[in-house]
């Protein structure tokens, strides 16, 4: 029957119909994160607001099936969203009420708060099918004027939470006489999410930085820092611009269809651009690869993203004043993943380079090889929470447990919420924002 009430976990229920839920979710993190952040600047708040004005005024009619007492005021719901949020940390989720999946449009019907809020906490959820709902599709956030770092940060919760369904294309700039084309090959295999454009107008530093952090990976592994330099000139003969497509595989047809088409992101990613390569050919040579990029896995898929879905990202690439660096520095960091998997860390995305170190990459200083770095908190009971030199010129750095000071933002949001942090060269580097408030304060003595 159409009204038994059965369970999802919370992230099913993430649709590209409703991008709503991701500036729900990432206020929702927002609000957990009040506590352990002196520095919060409520950008997602700030995002919230905007659109729940533009789609209800700040008005919302009680709604007794759903437990939801009117709001009268925008305060109302920012409040009302706080409460909520603490409430189902404390005690989960209220089975009493089920939210209402859609059978006609294949989307939640109601209850975005609380689906928001589960998916960040990770909770299972009660729905039952009905019928209706409305979409707030990205075409919404376009039309109702969002700017770029808006569709950014929603793009980048979307692709954080379903990374393993999606796939980045980036466009480049000389192929978008064709860009129509491009996008029809890509949504016969994929479903367009949204896409952002990069401009970099007269900016080549960045504009080419950017480039040789996207080929990072390719770079490390394959020693071709040159050759992509060379694709850099190409690319550069144009406006310093590129687009950046957010694409996702739909593994089931409905909620309902436990049958999941064994389609994999990557592979239809890998697909597509094969295809667009093959076609253009006789404009530019496949082996040029000019005309398109994609990720290649969900790694490069969730490092793409990091690095251009962050506006904060963005600001400090303006920021650098050289697009070469002491080549000691660079080796020193190629070292890192070898060098943390020695001490029991797994990935480099588990940490963030702190301090001093933080001044090379923005040209401020020179030949200056230190690393200081903090790590996620559950390396600490094991490493040690204070500053302590390990070997080879690189120190841990204090954990904002330890602290001697009053604003200490928690180790964990530096290194894992962007708006705190960074790129360069693969690696997560504290944000200048932060430096002269806590992170500067880390740096081991020796």
């Amino acid at each position: 029957m159409e009204n038994d009430i059965k369970y999802t976990v919370a992230n099913n229920l993430i649709n590209y119909k409703r991008l709503d839920l991701i500036i729900k979710y990432l206020r929702a993190q927002e609000i957990l994160e009040q506590n352990y952040n002196p520095f919060n600047q409520d950008i997602f708040k700030d995002l919230y607001i905007r659109h729940i004005l533009l789609r209800t005024k700040g008005y919302e009619p009680k709604r007794i099936y759903e437990n939801i007492n009117s709001k009268d005021f925008i305060n109302d719901y920012c409040n009302t969203f706080d409460k909520l949020v603490l409430d189902m940390k404390n005690n989960g989720f209220n089975p009493n009420y089920p939210i209402h999946w859609s059978k006609k449009n294949s989307w939640p019907e109601n209850g975005a708060h609380r689906i928001a809020a589960a998916t960040l906490l990770n909770l299972s959820i009660p729905y039952k099918i009905v019928e209706g709902g409305d979409s707030w599709s990205f075409d919404w956030f376009c039309k109702m004027g969002f700017n770029t770092e808006d569709k950014q940060r929603i793009l980048k919760g979307y692709a954080d939470i379903k990374s393993s369904n999606c796939a980045i294309f980036i466009i480049w700039n000389h192929m978008y006489d064709y860009i129509d084309h491009i996008k029809n090959i890509i949504s016969n295999r994929m479903q367009i999410i949204g896409e952002i454009e990069l401009d970099f107008e007269d900016n080549y530093k960045a504009f080419t930085n950017l480039i040789l952090d996207i080929y990072e990976y390719n770079i490390r592994k394959y020693h071709c820092e040159e050759g992509i330099r060379e694709k850099i000139k190409i690319l550069s003969s144009n406006r310093l611009n590129f687009k950046v497509i957010l694409t996702e595989i739909n593994k089931a047809d409905s909620l309902e269809n436990k049958k999941f088409q064994k389609i994999n992101a990557s592979d239809e990613a890998k697909l597509c651009k094969n295809e667009i390569r093959a076609l253009f050919n006789h404009l530019f040579p496949q082996d040029c690869f000019c005309t398109i990029h994609s990720s290649s896995d969900e790694k490069e898929l969730i490092y793409l993203s990091s690095i251009l879905f962050s506006p904060n990202n963005i600001k400090h690439l303006k920021l650098r004043l050289e697009d070469k660096y002491d080549p000691q520095f660079i080796d020193k960091l190629r070292e890192i993943p070898k060098f943390i998997n020695s001490i029991g860390i797994s990935n480099e995305t588990e940490i963030c380079i702190i301090g001093s170190s933080v001044m090379t990459p923005l040209g401020i200083k020179e030949n200056f090889t230190d690393i200081d770095f903090i790590t996620d908190t559950k390396y600490r009971e094991r490493l040690g929470w204070t500053s302590r030199h390990i070997e080879n010129k690189f120190d841990l750095g204090t954990s904002d447990k330890y602290l001697n000071q009053k604003l200490k933002i928690s180790d964990n949001i530096v290194i894992y919420n962007d708006n705190y942090h960074f790129w360069f060269k693969g690696f997560k580097f504290g944000s200048m924002d932060i430096l002269g408030g806590s992170a500067s304060f880390r740096t081991s003595p020796f």
